[in-house]
């Protein structure tokens, strides 16, 4: 008995699990559904077959709008006549077509779903299968192929019907379905669709005819002729709706109950735009955070009105124009003129001009121009409004005409253009925050502050062409424009020229936070009409170390003092803590430049206003050029060009005392040894008050003593060069170093050069070395000598002459402390320096 048990286990369990997928499979099915059991015509008997509970079973009839109809896997179903169901699945494996490319036919669904897991349609191919959703709730969805030909609600089934579009659908047509979505219906109702964001549905175009999308008929006019029928509804796009033909943005209807709406939450494509006036009923097209309304034809609006209808961009909409072609953008008063019918963002892409037919164009957040479209303002004084980022592909992008560009956001705004960007006039509006340059920015008439805050040039170029002083306007302590880079890469050029004119030119630099602290603008004054080209500056400040150095433009090696004494590290604590990168094309012809500084910039040493004065570094000496140059005041210095003809400029300035001016005015010291002497060299870039020099010398680096002197040349602001020979070289490493001496007694010191010298078959040598107390000098020559016994620190400790042809004489180091002692060897023909060890 087991054994047979055994024998019938498994083809028992195999039949358990056939007939639970039945079971299965036959639950979505009830009693009375319609179900293809072969392929043919949808209006054929023979095609169905119906439920009964367990079993499909033939039937005589084709369904009715009260049944479920399903496609089953593996067959197909032609529509040839309007036809009607319930609920409609067409299950994988399954079609449900019409063969028909010459028209539209129509089966109406009056059951709550639409399910398409097999194919509706003939996929690219015009089929002209169309649906009438006519139930108070419909959803279509499945993931299969759904190609139709139009969607739309045609019956007074239900007053109100609301279809939820779950799945993509592509929407083909030809030359008799110009509208695919709307409301069709020839007595009143609501059709409202929902299309569920992630499904995409697209209205494709077939030839030359396109697809348009409405709500109230096929062009916002059904049934024009009888105002009793108003076809309304609110469209919701949380996904995507392409349309390539027109959206229609227009009703006729009376009756605010079947008022239209489109509501974009997602992205709405279209290829045209028609918003005529509407009835009293009113249309509204609202744009919400995320959504998006994308144009992709011309003329884009074809028609626009604000009779009854209502236009909502709310923040985070966005609204682009991007036909390959010329485009008319609309503008906020075209819309109705409120706040919230100004864009919010504005995307001008593609090719060809885009452009305005009113004074003002308002966006309210980011304004973005790429691909190669064109920006043409009309008309050409005509105001652009940005209230966030300005990004343009390239400066070609905007034709700047006479129009002034308003940047009157509340948050950090940024213009970006690769290239350079040229405004007529850049008029600073904000409320808050400030605004950053991420590219260079032209100005050809000027850049106006109507409100307080700042500019950052964030290492870019300023450039303003207007050659009057107006080129910037309403700048103060609270308006003002941020250098402040290193690297000297923030400046402003200001295209002075040959202007004649008395009020100054100012180049409002500040650091934020603003106020009159903070304020430190840099003014030029022109009095006469001679040409001084275009005039540039760039300023940052430091910490009270001066550092970092400025590095470019101009290579700033030191902050040397004149005074050896200030220079611990360096010139820092006499130094104002800021740097000015001043450059000129033609820097002859400049009156009075006048620098500013903060407070909490003044050297910790001389904090006196009236002792500071500007001094430049001279590159081709690497070393500040030693004169100082203007009149200090409280938190200024004027320079005046002019009068100090010697002013470089394309260069690094700073402020220093007098009490402690930067150069160090010897640009290089050298000392070569030769054979019987080491000769030494240098050069000054400038010298003031220089009455001469003292050539030092030392035998352990720390200790000098005077060799020589050579006289200064006064006041000179030329190279010049000296020389000088120590004839008497100490043996081994020697070192050399130069005292530079004021007429007014005040010195300084150079650095510190080694030297090792070597004397070539010298003629005297000593024993024992180290020596205790005597030691022996053996000398080859006949000639009367003389010892000379001087310490490390090169002071003398006695001489001893030695007379006779004697070749062995005694020296006495008695009495000497332990350490090194040189023994100068002199003859009537050469001198020997010897290092002696004293134990």
């Amino acid at each position: 008995m087991k054994g047979l048990l055994n024998k019938f286990r498994f083809p028992f369990l195999i039949l358990v699990l056939i007939f639970g997928l039945i079971n299965k499979a036959d639950a979505q099915y009830a009693i009375g559904d319609y179900g293809s059991t072969t392929s043919g015509g949808y209006s054929t008997p023979g095609t169905w077959s119906t439920w009964n509970g367990a079993i499909w079973v033939a039937t005589a009839g084709t369904p009715a709008s009260g049944n479920n109809v399903f496609i089953l896997t593996g067959f197909t179903v032609t529509v040839s006549t309007p036809v009607s169901c319930g609920n409609l699945i067409v299950e994988t494996g399954g079609k449900l077509w019409t063969a028909n490319s010459a028209g539209n036919l129509y089966v109406s669904v009056y059951g709550t779903t639409l399910t398409c897991d097999g194919q509706i349609g003939d996929g690219a191919t015009f089929d002209g299968i169309s649906f009438n959703i006519e139930s108070s709730n419909c959803m279509i969805n499945g993931t299969g192929l759904f190609d139709a030909s139009r969607l739309r609600k045609n019956s007074n089934f239900a007053t109100t019907t609301n279809l939820t579009i779950a799945r993509n659908i592509n929407l083909r047509f030809n030359s008799l379905s110009t509208t695919q979505l709307y409301n069709n219906c020839s007595t009143s109702s609501i059709f409202n669709v929902t299309i569920n964001a992630g499904s995409i549905v697209t209205l494709f175009p077939n030839g030359p005819s396109s697809g348009n999308a409405a709500i109230d008929g096929i062009n916002g006019l059904v049934n024009s002729a009888s105002l009793t029928v108003e076809s309304g509804g609110t469209f919701t796009i949380n996904g995507t709706l392409i349309v390539s033909g027109i959206l229609y943005l227009t009703t006729n209807n009376t009756s605010v109950t079947y008022k239209c709406n489109w509501i974009i939450n997602g992205l709405v494509q279209a290829g045209e735009v028609v918003a005529s006036a509407s009835g009293l009923a009113g249309h509204t097209l609202t744009i919400n955070n995320g959504g998006r309304l994308n144009i992709i034809g011309t003329p884009a609006w074809s028609a626009l009105g604000i009779a009854n209808n209502s236009f909502t961009y709310n923040n985070g909409s966005t609204v682009e124009y991007s036909a390959a072609g010329a485009q008319n953008v609309r503008v906020r008063s075209e819309f109705g003129g409120a706040v919230l019918n100004g864009y919010y963002n504005l995307i001008l892409s593609n090719t060809g001009l885009k452009s305005t037919n009113f004074t003002q164009l308002w966006v309210r957040n980011d304004f973005t121009i790429t691909g190669s479209a064109i920006l043409d303002p009309n008309p050409t004084a005509s105001d652009i409004l940005v209230g966030g980022n300005w990004s343009n592909y390239n400066l070609t992008g905007f034709i700047e005409k006479t129009t002034t560009v308003f940047m009157n956001g509340s948050g950090l705004q940024t213009i970006t253009c690769p290239g350079g960007e040229v405004y007529n006039i850049l008029k600073y509006q904000k409320t808050g925050s400030y605004l950053q340059f991420n590219n260079n920015v032209d100005i050809i008439t000027q850049l106006t502050y109507s409100s307080n805050g700042y500019i950052d040039l964030n290492s870019n170029t300023l450039t303003i062409r207007n050659n009057g002083t107006t080129g910037i306007f309403g700048q103060s302590s609270s308006r003002y424009i941020v250098s402040e880079k290193t690297d000297n890469s923030s400046k402003i050029v200001w295209r002075i020229g040959a202007a004649a004119v008395v009020a100054p030119y100012v180049y409002p630099f500040g650091v934020p936070p603003g106020g009159a602290a903070n304020y430190i603008p840099v003014s030029v004054y022109k009095t006469t009409p001679a040409n001084i080209g275009d005039l540039s500056f760039a300023t940052y400040g430091t910490p009270p170390n001066n550092q970092p150095l400025p590095s470019t433009p101009t290579n700033v090696t030191n902050l040397w003092a004149y005074y050896q004494v200030h220079n611990s590290p360096n010139n820092q604590h006499w130094t104002v803590d800021r740097f000015w990168e001043i450059g000129s094309t033609l820097p002859n012809n400049v009156d009075t430049i006048r620098v500013s500084y903060r407070t909490s910039e003044l050297p910790d040493s001389d904090q006196t206003p009236s002792n500071l004065a500007a001094q430049f570094w001279a590159g081709a000496f690497n070393s500040w050029n030693l004169l100082q140059y203007g009149t200090g005041a409280a938190n200024y210095v004027n320079i005046y060009p002019n009068v100090n003809p010697t002013i470089y400029y394309n260069t690094s300035w700073t402020l220093t005392s007098f009490t402690s001016p930067l150069p160090i005015k010897l640009l290089s010291f050298d000392a070569v040894p030769e054979e019987r002497e080491v000769d030494l060299t240098w050069v000054t870039a400038t010298e003031i008050n220089n009455e001469y020099f003292t050539v030092e010398k030392s035998l352990d680096g720390h200790n000098f003593y005077p060799i020589g002197t050579k006289p200064g040349a006064g006041n000179s602001t030329i190279k010049l060069s000296y020389s000088f020979i120590d004839p008497k070289p100490a043996p081994g490493i020697s070192y050399y170093r130069l005292k530079q001496t004021d007429f007014d007694g005040h010195t300084s010191e150079s650095g510190i050069v080694p030297v090792n010298y070597k004397k070539q078959n010298g003629g005297y040598s000593i024993f024992p070395n180290p020596v205790n107390d005597k030691a022996y000098l053996i000398s080859n020559t006949s000639e009367n000598i003389e010892a000379i016994i001087r310490n490390i620190e090169g002071k003398l400790i006695r001489s001893v002459s030695m007379e006779n042809a004697s070749t062995f004489h005694t020296i006495d180091l008695g009495g000497l402390s332990q350490g090194i002692y040189f023994i100068e060897v002199k003859s009537a023909h050469e001198t020997q320096f010897i290092k002696v060890i004293k134990n």
